[in-house]
């Protein structure tokens, strides 16, 4: 496998139901972002990222992903994460 084949160009993380601004809030880890020169955005949704990087580095980030309730509300949110190759 060369350089090539162990990066990724975009990943996006999902969260259902879709985050209720009121309750619920992602985190997302920022100097690592721009460490590696990922941008990084945060929908209701969930987040998407994009940038080339080694798959390596993508798997770092997203363990650093958290979905928090909001200090207002006990809900919890659930995070499916979707890998693109």
């Amino acid at each position: 496998m060369n350089g090539i084949e162990n990066r990724l160009d975009s990943c996006t993380v999902t969260v259902s139901p879709p985050l209720n601004a009121d309750h619920e809030i992602i985190d997302i880890p920022e100097a690592l972002l721009q460490s590696l020169n990922i941008v990084g955005k945060v929908t209701s949704q969930g987040a998407t990222f994009q940038g080339a990087e080694m798959i390596y580095n993508y798997e770092r980030l997203l363990r650093q992903v958290r979905c928090f309730p909001s200090i207002s509300s006990p809900m919890g949110c659930s995070v499916n994460v979707i890998l693109f190759l």
